[in-house]
């Protein structure tokens, strides 16, 4: 539910849609954890692999980049990352990995995990 002005909906066909089903990467995948920022969503799956979504500004998806996506991307950055829970706020997306490490997605703080 909600505006898909930024691709936060993850579903490329929705158009401000009150119900909603996210398409694309994450169809066969069972969904641990989701956090969404004001712009944006993240989930954590059951194989710990991290996808995000919605507004890309100041690299907040941990993409690379700033573009907006409008369906689920892999943070193949977190890859060899242990991912044990995800937060989102208003500009930003964490992850604490199992070594209780803090990182934000765009960085590579957590070392104890490679």
């Amino acid at each position: 539910m909600g505006s898909s002005i930024h691709g936060q909906l993850g579903c490329p066909r929705a158009k401000d849609k009150s119900i909603n089903t996210v398409l694309g990467n994450l169809t066969r995948q069972f969904v641990k954890e989701i956090a969404c920022g004001s712009h944006h969503v993240a989930v954590l799956t059951s194989f710990g692999n991290v996808y995000t979504w919605g507004k890309g500004a100041n690299r907040l998806l941990g993409l690379g980049d700033v573009r907006d996506r409008n369906s689920p991307v892999l943070v193949e950055s977190l890859g060899d990352r242990l991912v044990k829970t995800i937060a989102c706020g208003l500009s930003l997306t964490a992850v604490i990995c199992l070594h209780k490490d803090i990182s934000l997605t765009d960085q590579n703080a957590c070392s104890s995990c490679k």
